[in-house]
């Protein structure tokens, strides 16, 4: 299993024990609900996971599982497929209504922006954060996220 498909599982799993919990006792419930510690109407939240690429360049790869498999065409729809939904950092078109993830992927795109030189970047950067009220949150997940952050101010 891939990391994708453990942090879903991990993720519906995790609303799985919570009824299990909520289902801790037998009142109320058939059998079949007491050993699934679920009633039928219990429904999980979908999870959706998101890949951010943060490359220079545009993303060539697939974007799903088939496109990276050699699949005989008589098993085909037999073979489970499973959609990348990415977001590409340079080259994207979201408008966000939250300013943190606004400015996140704002920031993120100066300072993967290719087309700039790192003396330009840092100035765009500087001035972003000048004109705009960056919540520490969103600075701390660019450390974290990316070096190149940190070395357009500290080398």
């Amino acid at each position: 299993m891939d990391t994708e498909q453990e942090f879903d599982a991990y993720a519906y799993d995790k609303q799985w024990k919570s009824l299990k919990q909520k289902y801790k006792d037998a009142k109320g419930l058939t059998e079949e609900e007491y050993l699934s510690h679920m009633q039928k109407e219990d429904k999980f939240l979908p999870v959706v996971t998101v890949v951010i690429y943060y490359g220079e360049k545009a993303w060539d790869g697939a974007r799903d599982l088939h496109g990276v498999l050699n699949i005989p065409g008589e098993i085909k729809p037999f073979v489970g497929n499973y959609p990348m939904h990415l977001v590409e950092v340079v080259n994207n078109k979201l408008r966000f209504k939250n300013a943190d993830n606004r400015d996140l992927f704002q920031l993120l795109n100066l300072v993967y922006n290719a087309s700039l030189d790192k003396r330009e970047r840092m100035k765009k950067v500087v001035e972003y954060e000048d004109s705009h009220t960056i919540d520490e949150d969103v600075v701390r997940a660019l450390a974290a996220t990316n070096s190149r952050y940190k070395r357009l101010y500290y080398v």
